[in-house]
């Protein structure tokens, strides 16, 4: 703007420095031409020079305007064309989105008529479809927008989608890869394709699809460490059953690494470290944890690491364990059973005792009240009164589903009732007695 302000100035400054001059000095000017002769000043021929290049200019500009006009015209209604083609196209996703098919489909052809851009239609079309319950006509359409860089996206998703209403989890995966190349960042990509590839026991897998959505802030951090954990238990679970040991040790090690509070972490290393021979730190471990928080499953692994003690050596052992708990229920229940293994009848009626007044009278309590009966008196009626209790009495802890309320012999990264992924915990079945009839299933390990 300033330059072309400069040079106009300049412009007028130098018409003006020439009028000036050829005033001053205004000096003839003859033409001559077939026999006509004339006579008149400098002064005046420039100034009919520039009147005709001035009448010049005016001519052309205005030809050139004339010219343009039919282009102009034609460039308003293609204008006024695009933009009731983009109304209809934004009044169709507004009926799509509020449910009216029919509406959604006339709107969709208004604007395939008066729009050429089949990517912005398509999907319209798509969604119409959709609604119509046209299954196969919304595919078509995905497929055509699969075909367009800036409509793929949206044609992914909707493939995915009919893909797992028609239960094909394979055909899904696969959209569902492809929607994760494309948007890593994207949330609803991330976790519907790890919920794919946890439902299709891809653990490795998976576990990159978690790491990656850890990374771009789709989980937090408290839900992100506890998905690593649970997925990388898994890979190792699979590495142990594909015979490579030192592959599941190594994935259970960065497991616990992440949480060394979370049980089935600790029960999965402890019983790797046992199984390879390291029998020290898995005795450490398990030590370690019971410290921070017993658990049934700890002491039966502590003693399995040396099965071939006599009773008494074993009472010892779990003594050893429990030293740092020692008033926790759990060990008063695990120096009760190794105290009736070992024939130590007063300690183990002292331990049930105790558990007796910390945790109440649940199931476990009553059985072993049966197997001190049985073991110390032969008294199979007092034995038999004892077992009756333990059916009526408040079931101890185990792996409840924290969605579906499910209980589960073992631990397991998906539960076997309603297929919800990390919702295995320890805990007590809520609801008291009443909740002693609840089934048990065998679990998965």
């Amino acid at each position: 703007m300033m330059r072309r302000m400069i040079l106009r100035l300049a412009g007028i400054g130098l018409f003006a420095a020439l009028a000036v001059g050829l005033a001053e000095r205004p000096g003839t000017a003859v033409l001559e031409w077939r026999g006509w002769r004339i006579d008149t000043s400098a002064a005046l021929l420039f100034a009919v020079v520039a009147v005709v290049a001035a009448v010049t200019a005016l001519l052309y500009r205005s030809w050139v305007a004339a010219a343009r006009i039919p282009r102009g015209l034609r460039r308003l209604r293609r204008g006024r064309r695009r933009e009731r083609g983009y109304r209809a196209l934004t009044q169709g996703l507004a009926a799509a989105a509020g449910g009216d098919g029919a509406e959604a489909a006339r709107l969709a052809r208004r604007a395939d008529a008066l729009l050429d851009e089949p990517p912005l239609t398509l999907l319209l079309n798509a969604q119409a479809a959709e609604l119509a319950g046209d299954e196969a006509a919304a595919r078509r359409c995905f497929d055509e927008m699969l075909q367009q860089p800036e409509t793929a996206f949206p044609a992914l998703r909707g493939l995915l989608a009919q893909a797992r209403e028609r239960g094909d989890d394979g055909g899904a995966l696969d959209y569902a890869r492809r929607a994760f190349a494309l948007r890593p960042r994207t949330p609803w990509v991330v976790t519907t394709l790890f919920d794919l590839q946890v439902k299709a026991d891809l653990w490795q897998e998976a576990l990159t699809t978690v790491e990656a959505g850890l990374k771009h802030g789709v989980y937090s951090a408290a839900d992100g460490r506890r998905s690593r954990v649970v997925v990388l238990l898994a890979c190792s679970a699979a590495a142990g059953d594909a015979g490579d040991p030192r592959r599941a040790l190594e994935l259970a090690r960065r497991a616990h690494g992440i949480d060394p509070d979370y049980m089935p972490a600790t029960l999965r290393l402890v019983g790797l470290l046992a199984g390879g021979g390291q029998k020290r730190a898995a005795a450490r471990l398990c030590r370690d944890a019971w410290a921070a928080r017993p658990h049934p499953e700890i002491a039966r692994l502590y003693l399995a690491i040396r099965q071939e003690e006599d009773g008494l050596t074993r009472m010892r052992r779990i003594e050893r364990l429990v030293a740092e708990n020692s008033d926790d229920i759990e060990s008063h229940f695990a120096v009760a059973g190794a105290a009736i293994e070992a024939g130590l009848w007063g300690a183990a009626r002292a331990r049930l005792d105790a558990a007796d007044a910390v945790g109440g009278r649940d199931a476990r309590l009553c059985r072993l009240r049966a197997d001190l009966e049985e073991a110390q008196h032969n008294d199979a009626e007092a034995a038999r009164r004892w077992l009756l209790a333990a059916a009526e009495a408040a079931p101890g802890p185990g792996w409840l589903c924290g969605s579906c309320g499910a209980a589960w012999r073992h631990w397991s990264p998906v539960c076997g009732g309603c297929e919800g992924f990390a919702t295995l915990d320890w805990a007590r079945p809520r609801g008291g007695p009443a909740a002693a009839a609840l089934p048990v299933a065998a679990g998965t390990g």
